[in-house]
Parts: C-alpha cells; sequence; structure tokens
C-alpha cells in the first residue's frame, strides 16, 4: 500500500482508512509532516502540514482516487493511495 525511502520507516506508518470520507488519519507520523494529495491527472490538489491529531481534512475533494505524498521531519518519504468517497 505504500512506499518509502527506507525499510525501517516504513513499518512505522500506519493509515487508517481507505476509503476516507472526510478526513484521513495516521499513526506513526510525525506533527510537522509535510504531505500532498494528488489527483490522477498528476495534479497538486490540496498540501500542508500534518497537525498533533495527525489527521488530513478531505471534505472538500471530489470522490474518486488519489496519492498522497508524506515526508517526515526526519526525511523519511511515504506515497500512498487512497480512494475519496
Amino acid at each position: 500500500m505504500f512506499l518509502s525511502h527506507s525499510e525501517s520507516a516504513k513499518a512505522t506508518i500506519v493509515p487508517s482508512f481507505n476509503p476516507a470520507v472526510n478526513e484521513l488519519h495516521f499513526k506513526g507520523i510525525t506533527e510537522g509532516s509535510k504531505f500532498a494529495i494528488v489527483d490522477m491527472s498528476g495534479s497538486v490538489v490540496f498540501g500542508s502540514k500534518t497537525d498533533a491529531s495527525n489527521s488530513v481534512d478531505i471534505h472538500n475533494l471530489i470522490p474518486g482516487y488519489y496519492v498522497i505524498r508524506l515526508v517526515t521531519p526526519e526525511h523519511s518519504a511515504y506515497i500512498l493511495k487512497f480512494t475519496k468517497s
């Protein structure tokens, strides 16, 4: 479900979504991680940093398939696919 630049970081991220409705929730992501949500045409539709709740509000996205790219302050990078319903 995800790709990582380092094998040790791979085990630390646990997404709790798919399909998602209003929010994406993560376990194992550091507060302040940068993220970008990309649609299937390759356009970045939303990006910011995670807060203390480690959730991302996606209620404004139209239903469809997306990719979220996450980069932690420790420079671990993840790419995850998800469906917005």
